[in-house]
């Protein structure tokens, strides 16, 4: 039959605290990325939008004055499309650790 010694069964209790409270410790952490990246998306989409449509804007009227060709314009809004998903990257890893 097993014995019960006093000592071992205060080392398991104190490393079941330490446990709980690391434990509480990396759930709230965790859960402070989730709410952070749940608010950076959004705003990045909301950049992305609000780039585009300035852009598309003053394109058009240096395009109307013929200060810009159109095709100075696509390429322009495809480097806007591309700077954007390697941001969301870095900030997905970033979440990760």
């Amino acid at each position: 039959m097993a014995q019960h010694h006093p000592v071992l069964h205060a080392r398991r209790c104190g490393h079941r605290e330490r446990f709980s409270k690391l434990n509480t410790d990396y759930k709230n952490e965790q859960l402070e990325n989730v709410r952070f990246f749940a608010w950076l998306q959004p705003v990045l989409n909301a950049f992305n939008a609000l780039t585009v449509a300035l852009a598309l804007y003053y394109g058009g009227v240096l395009r109307e004055s013929s200060a810009i060709q159109i095709g100075a314009l696509v390429a322009f809004l495809m480097q806007v499309q591309d700077f954007l998903p390697p941001l969301r990257n870095i900030l997905e890893k970033y979440q990760t650790f």
